[in-house]
């Protein structure tokens, strides 16, 4: 396959979503939360960046168990979960019941040598 008939990557953008009852409430430094679970302190420097950079308030723990504290006695839009950590790993936050029932969104991933990938 030559260059010029490579399919184009599909790259998914994420930005806060702009509630227009938020900016009549005067509101509109409301900004996504979202945790970002990772034992590389690297992949969670980056992610952060990025997503900061969108306009997301992060919050970043670097254990399950951490992870799991704050869930329950913060809200959070959006957990990123690193699914190979020691101890408790993203899947296990991801399947715990508590969790679940939150009404939390929940993406498991994983770190490849190039950047993350979703898993």
């Amino acid at each position: 396959m030559s260059v010029s008939n490579a399919p184009t990557p599909r790259v998914t953008v994420l930005q806060p979503e702009v509630n227009q009852s938020d900016m009549t409430g005067g509101n509109a430094s409301v900004r996504p939360r979202l945790l970002i679970v990772d034992d590389i302190s690297d992949n969670r420097a980056i992610l952060t960046r990025r997503f900061q950079r969108r306009g997301f308030d992060v919050v970043e723990a670097e254990c399950g168990l951490t992870a799991i504290e704050l869930i329950d006695k913060h809200s959070f839009d959006l957990v990123l979960l690193d699914v190979m950590m020691p101890g408790i790993d993203g899947i296990e936050i991801h399947c715990n019941e508590r969790f679940s029932l939150g009404g939390t969104s929940s993406v498991p991933s994983r770190a490849r040598n190039h950047g993350i990938s979703v898993a």
